[in-house]
């Protein structure tokens, strides 16, 4: 009998580490035994050092060469979130003179455009952050992204108020510290207050104010409010709930509370665009909120089951002037900014301003938003000027 068979190679196996840094694998070793292998893979990983770290089995091929078999161990290093950081905004904020202040409207309203990232990452508004203590906590663990906000409305209010900023820092540091105490003391007291009964705000509007501490009622309606709608997932759903409430009769006497909530998701450029429905172009952008302002029928009828139709009644009512102010800076903002009324015509900017003006004008029989409005058309028309210069070569 022939043996070619008898003298069968011994097959070889080794275990390869290797590691990935900036896109290229490296060898780290070779080992005879797996489980050395993968511990010493487990190391490389644990030491957070690398991008990913793979153990590769190698043997010895029928004909020669090396094999390389699947890998046996995989791991990626999960890509590390970036932190969180207040927005480069600089808006001008009328100063607080004491703690109730931080809950109002230009206060909310800062703090939407400076804590914009992280409002945006946890789906909440301003008014939630302020009356809940857990998301005031969540702020304090970030780091230094409350400090940060408040150091630059200090350093902005500062040299308005001719103080030192860190004078101002410290009085902003004592109205937020004063609003977390609140947002502690509701949970404290929680159980043991009027609950918040939907069907009948008013009545519970009446019911807080007379079981809570002088002034901290209508505090505590809020704080009932963010304990609903904290848990809500989106902004468009909070705002139906939100539209939904103000829109009955029995909660005629906490209105002036709940469109505060409205307004806070208004001032939110992408929550307001969900609203409004997609528009083409800024013009319609425009027209769509000078509807949602006024209460006009718009041209392009508001998609079926939107709540546009219920905001604009009320805002256009007056029962809900801190929407109306929102939706009216909204407009100012866009005039004042160098998109093109139309994309595809730019030429025809100038002409699709003055159509623009006349229908601002005509809504309120003045210029829609007064002196504020007048110099965000008056900017847009510099720039065409400047535009229609540069055309002609004259700059």
């Amino acid at each position: 009998m022939l043996g070619f068979g008898s003298a069968r190679r011994k097959v070889k196996r080794q275990y390869e580490v290797l590691y990935q840094r900036e896109g290229r694998w490296e060898i780290d070793g070779l080992f005879d035994a797996d489980d050395a292998a993968v511990a010493r893979a487990e190391g490389l990983v644990a030491s957070d050092k690398f991008d990913a770290v793979k153990v590769v089995g190698q043997r010895n091929g029928i004909n020669g060469g090396i094999v390389e078999e699947e890998p046996l161990f995989l791991k990626e290093r999960q890509a590390r979130a970036k932190p969180l950081q207040i927005t480069g905004d600089t808006t001008p904020v009328e100063p607080c003179t004491g703690p109730k202040q931080l809950f109002a409207l230009d206060s909310r309203l800062a703090i939407g455009r400076l804590l914009r990232p992280f409002l945006d990452k946890l789906q909440i508004t301003p008014t939630e952050l302020l009356h809940t203590a857990r998301l005031i906590q969540r702020l304090d663990n970030t780091g230094n992204l409350a400090m940060a906000a408040i150091h630059r409305v200090a350093s902005l209010q500062a040299k308005a108020m001719n103080v030192p900023a860190r004078q101002r820092a410290a009085e902003i540091e004592r109205f937020v510290s004063d609003a977390r105490t609140l947002a502690r003391d509701y949970d404290a007291e929680r159980r043991n207050l009027p609950p918040f009964d939907r069907e009948d705000l008013s009545r519970t509007r009446r019911r807080l104010a007379g079981a809570a501490a002088e002034g901290r009622g209508d505090h505590i309606f809020l704080c009932h409010l963010s304990a609903i709608l904290v848990d809500l997932p989106s902004m468009q759903a909070k705002l139906e709930l939100v539209i939904d409430l103000m829109g009955r009769e029995s909660a005629a006497e906490a209105i002036d509370l709940l469109e505060g909530v409205v307004a806070d998701i208004l001032a939110d450029g992408e929550a307001l665009r969900d609203a409004l429905g997609a528009q083409p172009t800024l013009q319609r952008h425009i027209d769509a909120l000078i509807d949602a302002i006024t209460g006009a029928q718009p041209e392009t009828p508001w998609p079926a089951g939107s709540i546009m139709p219920a905001l604009s009644r009320l805002v256009a009512s007056g029962a809900a002037p801190q929407c109306r102010r929102v939706l009216t800076e909204r407009v100012q903002a866009v005039l004042a900014s160098p998109v093109p009324l139309d994309p595809s015509q730019p030429e025809a900017d100038p002409a699709l301003l003055q159509v623009v003006v006349d229908r601002l004008t005509k809504a309120a029989g003045k210029l829609l938003g007064g002196e504020a409005t007048a110099a965000a058309v008056a900017l847009r028309r510099r720039r065409q000027q400047a535009a229609q210069r540069q055309r002609l070569g004259l700059e």
